[in-house]
C-alpha cells in the first residue's frame, strides 16, 4: 500500500505528453529498434505499471506488433524517484521473427541476445502469434499462434528459461528451454583460464508437437522444368530432448509419428502426376549435433514405412562443405505384397502380385553429389516379381490419374541405362535369393554381384538354378552409359528350358548352351529396334523335336528320300540385330558326325518371316536348300549349289 501512495505521489512528477516520448526512448534503447505507442495509461494497481496500446516494434531481426504491451516497474528504482521497467508483458498481437538466423545467437545465447541493452528481467505472453524462420524444404512458414509463456532471465548468473504454449498447424506445441552460463561455476572453481567453449552457455530444451500437419516441396533435380515432390504431414507428433553446448555440441532424442503422410509427384506444368508414398510413419533417434562444425553424429535412427518395413541408420553426416556421410542402414521388409500395394513408388516397378520378404545392409559413404559409394547386400528366402500393370487394367490413383503403360522390355532397359549414366553414385551390388519368381520364370538359389562405377556396368556374376537341375550363369559390362552405351556378355546355361522361358517359338526340351554377344543400346521407345547388338553363340546341346523348323525340315528330307535326321543338335555363328530384324552367318548345325547343315540368312521378329539359304551335308553328299515362310509355317526348298 506505501508503494502505491508513493506511486500516487511521483504520478504528478510525470508530465503526462512527455510520458508516451519517455516510454518509447526506453524501449528504442533497450531493444534496440524503432518504437511507436498509440496510447498510454497510467495503472496504480495492483502493483504500479503503464500500459500501451497500439505498440509497434521494428528492429533488425523481428517485428512486433500488440494491442497492449504492460511496463512492469522496478520498485527500488521507484523508491528513488526513477522510472525502470522489472518486466514486460506482451498481450494480444504478433511477434514476426522469420528473419531471425535458426542457427543465430539465440540457439548459442538465448532469447537475451535479441535485447542486448535491456534490463527487464521478465517477459510474458498471453495471445500472440509468433511467426517463425521458414524450415528449409518446407513451403509453408510455422506459426505459433495465441502463444502463452514466459521468459525469465535470472539476474547475476545469465542463466535463462522459456516456457510456451502455443496452437501450430492445426495441432498444439509444448515447448520449454534453459540456458545455463558455466562461466561463474568455473570461477568459483578457480578456472579463470578455462576454454571459452567451456564457458559457453549450456542449452537443455524439451520440445512436444501434438496434432502438427506441415507440406514440403521438394525439387530433386534442381530444375523446376522436370517436376517436382510434394510431402504432406498430417496429424504428426514429436518429442524432442536436447541438451548440450551449442558451441561444442548437443545431444538429441527424437521420436516422430504421422499419422498420414503423402508423397505427390508433380510434372512441371504444375498438374499432379501421381502418389509416391502415403499411409503412416514413424521415426525414432538419437545423436549428436554439432552446429560449429555442422555435423552429426547419428547414434540411431528407425524409419517405419507402411507395408511392415523398417530401416534402421546409424553414422556421420557433415553438413558444411564439402558435404560428407558416412552411413550403415538395415532393411527389413516383412511383407512386399503390402509394400508394393501401399508404396505407390514401389508399386510403379513390382505389381500388385509381388510378395514375399528380405532383409538388406546399405552402405552410403562420401559426398552425395560427387560420386559417393552405395554399397547394397541383399537377402531373400523367397521372393515373387510382377510387372507393374498398365494403365488399362490399373485403377485410378487418388488423383483420378491412370498408371503408365509397362513399356516393353527394350526401351526399359535403354532407359534403365540412361538413368543409371545420370545417377552418378558408385554402387556395389550383392544379393541372394533362395527362391525367385519373374513373372512366370522360377529360378532357384539366384546370385548377383554387380558394379557401377561413373560410366560402367559390370554384372560380374549372374547365376542361378532352374527347374530339374539346370543351370545359367551371366556376365555382362556396358561401357560408355552416359553416350552410346556398348555392352560385353556371356551366358553359359545347362539344361535350360528356353522354350518355356523365352516364350518365343523356340522348339520345347532341354538345352546346353554358351553364347557370348556385344552390341550397343540406342534411347527409344518402341520394342526391338531400340537394341543393337552383334556377337557370336554356341550352343552345345539342343533338342529340336515338335518345332515347326524342324518338322518342316524332317518333311524335306523325307521327299528328297532321305533318312531322317537326329532330333538333337549342337551349333555356332555369329548373329547381329537391327531394327527388328536379326541375321545370322557363319552358322552351322551339327547333328552327328556325318550330318550337318550350313546356313546364313534373317529372321524378321516383328511379322516372323523366315529368309536364309544353306547346304545340307551328308557324309559326301551336299543339297542347297531355302528357308522361307514364317516361323510357325516354314518352308524348305531345294536351291542349286
Amino acid at each position: 500500500m506505501l508503494i502505491c501512495v508513493v506511486f500516487c505521489a511521483l504520478l504528478p512528477l510525470v508530465p503526462q505528453p512527455g510520458l508516451k516520448k519517455l516510454l518509447v526512448r526506453k524501449l528504442t534503447l533497450q531493444l534496440p529498434a524503432e518504437c511507436r505507442i498509440g496510447a498510454v495509461r497510467i495503472c496504480p494497481l495492483p502493483l504500479p505499471h503503464f500500459e500501451a496500446k497500439g505498440v509497434s516494434v521494428t528492429g533488425s531481426q523481428f517485428d512486433l506488433q500488440l494491442e497492449t504491451l504492460s511496463f512492469d516497474l522496478s520498485l527500488v528504482a521507484l523508491l528513488s524517484g526513477k522510472i525502470k521497467f522489472s518486466a514486460l508483458q506482451l498481450v494480444d498481437g504478433r511477434f514476426d521473427l522469420s528473419r531471425l538466423p535458426v542457427s543465430g545467437e539465440v540457439l548459442k545465447n538465448g532469447p537475451s541476445s535479441l535485447f542486448p541493452k535491456a534490463d527487464f528481467t521478465s517477459l510474458s505472453l498471453s495471445g500472440i502469434d509468433i511467426v517463425l524462420a521458414q524450415i528449409p524444404g518446407f513451403s509453408q512458414s510455422v506459426t505459433f499462434q495465441g502463444a502463452q509463456g514466459k521468459w525469465r532471465l535470472i539476474s547475476g548468473r545469465g542463466n535463462e528459461r522459456l516456457v510456451l504454449k502455443a496452437a501450430v498447424r492445426g495441432g498444439a506445441v509444448d515447448l520449454a528451454a534453459n540456458w545455463f552460463s558455466t562461466a561463474e561455476d568455473d570461477a568459483e572453481k578457480g578456472q579463470e583460464n578455462a576454454p571459452e567453449t567451456e564457458k559457453n552457455n549450456r542449452l537443455e530444451v524439451l520440445a512436444h508437437l501434438r496434432g502438427v500437419s506441415l507440406t514440403s516441396v521438394i525439387d530433386p533435380d534442381g530444375k523446376s522444368d522436370r517436376g517436382f515432390h510434394e510431402i504432406s504431414l498430417k496429424d504428426s507428433n514429436l518429442d524432442l530432448d536436447i541438451n548440450g553446448n551449442p558451441g561444442s555440441g548437443l545431444r538429441f532424442t527424437a521420436s516422430f509419428d504421422c499419422g498420414n503422410h503423402l508423397v505427390s509427384l508433380y510434372d512441371a506444368n504444375g498438374d499432379r502426376a501421381g502418389t509416391l508414398s502415403e499411409g503412416a510413419l514413424a521415426i525414432r533417434g538419437s545423436g549428436f549435433f554439432q552446429p560449429e562444425d555442422g555435423y552429426l553424429n547419428l547414434k540411431s535412427a528407425l524409419l517405419r514405412l507402411p507395408g511392415g518395413a523398417a530401416l534402421f541408420t546409424r553414422g556421420l553426416v557433415r553438413f558444411r562443405k564439402p558435404f560428407f556421410v558416412d552411413l550403415v542402414s538395415h532393411l527389413q521388409v516383412d511383407d512386399f505384397h503390402e509394400c508394393c500395394r501401399r508404396l505407390p513408388f514401389v508399386g510403379a516397378f513390382c505389381g500388385p502380385a509381388s510378395k514375399g520378404a528380405f532383409t538388406a545392409e546399405l552402405k552410403l559413404l562420401g559426398n552425395l553429389f560427387q560420386m559417393p559409394v552405395f554399397k547394397v547386400e541383399l537377402k531373400a528366402g523367397e521372393l515373387a516379381l510382377t510387372p507393374a500393370s498398365s494403365s488399362e487394367s490399373a485403377p485410378p490413383d487418388s488423383a483420378g490419374k491412370k498408371a503408365l503403360r509397362s513399356p516393353g522390355v527394350a526401351p526399359v532397359l535403354a532407359r534403365g541405362l540412361a538413368w543409371l549414366a545420370e545417377w552418378n553414385w558408385q554402387v556395389v551390388c550383392d544379393c541372394r535369393i533362395e527362391k525367385l519368381q519373374l513373372g512366370t520364370l522360377q529360378m532357384r538359389e539366384v546370385e548377383l554381384e554387380a558394379r557401377k562405377k561413373p560410366l560402367q556396368l559390370e554384372i560380374e556374376r549372374l547365376a542361378a538354378e532352374f527347374g530339374s537341375g539346370g543351370r545359367a550363369r551371366l556376365t555382362m559390362v556396358v561401357d560408355d552409359l552416359s553416350d552410346a552405351p556398348r555392352w560385353q556378355a556371356s551366358l553359359v546355361a545347362e539344361k535350360i528350358d528356353l522354350a518355356g522361358i523365352l516364350k518365343a517359338g523356340l522348339p520345347a526340351g532341354l538345352y546346353d548352351l554358351s553364347l557370348v554377344g556385344e552390341g550397343n543400346v540406342v534411347d527409344g521407345v518402341e520394342s526391338t529396334r531400340d537394341l543393337r547388338l552383334e556377337g557370336k553363340w554356341q550352343l552345345r546341346q539342343a533338342r529340336l523335336s515338335g518345332w515347326p523348323p524342324y518338322e518342316a525340315f524332317k518333311n524335306y528330307l523325307s521327299g528328297l528320300g532321305r533318312k531322317i535326321w537326329p532330333d538333337r543338335c549342337s551349333g555356332q555363328g555369329q548373329l547381329a540385330l537391327r531394327h527388328r530384324v536379326w541375321r545370322f552367318k557363319g552358322m552351322k548345325l551339327t547333328f552327328n558326325r556325318q550330318q550337318s547343315l550350313l546356313a546364313a540368312g534373317r529372321f524378321r521378329s516383328h511379322d516372323k518371316r523366315l529368309d536364309f539359304s544353306g547346304l545340307l551335308q551328308e557324309k559326301t553328299q551336299r543339297q542347297a536348300f531355302h528357308l522361307q515362310g514364317t516361323l510357325d509355317h516354314p518352308l524348305f526348298t531345294a536351291a542349286s549349289p
